[in-house]
């Protein structure tokens, strides 16, 4: 079996986000990375168990789920309204990494920007 492209953080969200019944397409949204597509088939795989080990790992918690779908949400409103000057000393993307950092993004993954 190749080698897996999902963490164990992440997979106990999506089995909890299918817990909570959220659709495959809904929960694909949450996962997908410019360098790492995820779709719904691999969701999929993830649900029934099939995904390398999957089976083995326990969905998040309904705290767990709420908070780092708060936090995505909080992302989501904060990158809408970074404002940039043209005397700005920093990138969007160190600007989109910070805002990532404070949410708590970088602690669980491997996503790099």
């Amino acid at each position: 079996m190749g080698r897996r492209t999902i963490t164990e953080k992440e997979i106990s969200l999506i089995k909890a986000m299918h817990t909570r019944g959220m659709a495959n397409k809904d929960i694909q949204f949450f996962f997908n990375r410019r360098d790492r597509p995820v779709n719904t088939g691999r969701i999929s795989t993830i649900k029934s168990g099939l995904y390398s080990d999957s089976a083995e790992i326990p969905p998040a918690s309904e705290a767990e789920l709420d908070g780092f779908i708060s936090a995505f949400e909080r992302f989501e409103r904060d990158i809408g309204v970074v404002a940039r000057d043209k005397d700005s000393k920093t990138t969007i993307v160190e600007d989109a990494r910070a805002l990532l950092e404070r949410a708590g993004w970088f602690a669980d993954t491997a996503v790099r920007l």
